[in-house]
């Protein structure tokens, strides 16, 4: 009897060619900036010829598989200021919505080399959006650059008037002094602002003899501004003694 061994065949498997590539971006969030790293492996099997069924070429398809991380680093408060300076300058109140995004906010960290917060910056630039974006955020309303002057104080100076009005809306103490002993009052006055003095006159906490670092009073600054100490005098305002 003829014992016929039959031996099996099977097809081998097809060696692949592994491809790794890694890319990495940054994406700024505002306050934050988050680094996302992904590694994609790219797998394709090598073609090869084979006598099964007629030397037919033999390949899988390509596969692709990915994995990334993520990194986030929080800004810190000079990069904010920094940042904030810049959409400032800009205009771009999103941005600052993004730098922004508590509900309060203290501009700790964020002065410039003048002790300016970026309210400040806001009131120089003119930009009333954005000085009542920081006013709903109680941020920096009252806080003095190194030359004692609050955002108020800058308004005034500048005849800002729009923004003037905002910024005393907003403020607790209207007799705020700046290095000088002036207050917001004396600046109206010394700069002959009608519509900020008589906002200020009808305020029930103002301080209408109040007297500078060189003794002299609203009165005394409104010299030569006859509507202006038309006001004051009207108000019971007296001259330095």
């Amino acid at each position: 009897m003829n014992n016929n061994i039959s031996i099996g065949s099977s097809t081998p498997q097809i060696p692949s060619i592994e491809q790794r590539s890694l890319s990495t971006r940054t994406i700024d969030e505002g306050n934050r900036v988050v680094t996302e790293t992904c590694e994609a492996v790219h797998s394709e099997p090598q073609e090869r010829s084979s006598n099964i069924q007629g030397n037919s070429r033999i390949a899988d398809r390509l596969t692709t598989s990915s994995q990334c991380s993520w990194q986030i680093r929080y800004k810190t408060s000079e990069e904010i200021g920094r940042d904030l300076r810049k959409a400032i300058q800009e205009g771009d109140v999103d941005a600052i919505k993004r730098l922004l995004p508590g509900s309060i906010v203290r501009f700790t960290g964020m002065l410039d080399s003048q002790g300016n917060t970026p309210m400040h910056a806001a009131v120089e630039k003119g930009n009333k959006d954005i000085v009542e974006l920081f006013l709903k955020k109680r941020a920096g309303i009252s806080t003095p650059n190194l030359q004692g002057l609050t955002p108020a104080h800058v308004a005034i100076e500048k005849g800002n008037t729009e923004i003037a009005k905002l910024i005393i809306s907003y403020t607790l103490n209207v007799n705020v002094e700046d290095s000088q002993g002036n207050t917001l009052l004396h600046l109206a006055a010394a700069n002959g602002n009608e519509e900020i003095v008589t906002i200020l006159l009808n305020h029930r906490l103002i301080n209408i003899n109040a007297k500078n670092s060189q003794g002299r009073s609203p009165l005394d600054l409104s010299a030569g501004k006859e509507n202006i100490t038309n006001l004051l005098r009207a108000r019971g305002a007296a001259a330095a003694a």
